[in-house]
């Protein structure tokens, strides 16, 4: 196992949008991808976001290679929706965002999406996974041929705590790659 760094920062409160906007602009250029869940489904997005496709969305997770930003809302009067980013290098243009760093030990994990890819393209840059047991879901891969799996890369990290026992501490979802 590796052993890192992992800078971990946190905002509350912080509207979905303030959150993604910081995070984006503390990445600087490159794709994001970004995962939600909703009462009726689970889906993939890609930023710009389509407020009205996320918009009843309770959890978002946003990420790349370098980082994973998650928001929660907070459906309450207080409507303290947190915030939470994971990164393994530091990001200086979190402004107003606690910031700790965590000792972990990496543990390089994944898992296979349900479906296997239909050959369909929903929209440029994206692909079709489908299986009778869930439905159809599209994902943010080009040209996936028909049969192929997808794979989201993650990886765990562990703390040691009492009596030299290991947990694992939290996951950061990586990237999608063809399986």
């Amino acid at each position: 196992m590796q052993r890192r760094t992992v800078w971990v920062y946190h905002k509350r409160p912080v509207i979905r949008e303030e959150a993604i906007e910081s995070f984006c602009r503390a990445l600087g250029p490159g794709r994001v991808i970004g995962l939600a869940y909703a009462p009726r489904r689970c889906f993939f997005f890609e930023l710009p976001l389509d407020a009205e496709v996320v918009g009843a969305a309770y959890e978002l997770r946003v990420f790349d290679e370098r980082a994973e930003l998650r928001w929660w809302n907070d459906p309450t009067e207080q409507a303290a929706h947190r915030a939470a980013v994971l990164s393994v290098k530091p990001l200086s243009r979190l402004d107003g965002w606690e910031v700790e760093q965590v000792e972990v030990d990496v543990l390089p994990n994944g898992y296979l999406l349900w479906g296997r890819a239909t050959g369909a393209r929903p929209r440029t840059g994206w692909s079709e996974l489908t299986e009778a047991r869930v439905g159809r879901l599209e994902v943010p891969l080009p040209d996936l041929p028909a049969g192929a799996s997808v794979r989201l890369r993650t990886e765990e990290y562990l703390v040691r705590v009492a009596y030299g026992n290991m947990v694992v501490w939290d996951e950061r979802l990586i990237a999608l790659e063809v399986a």
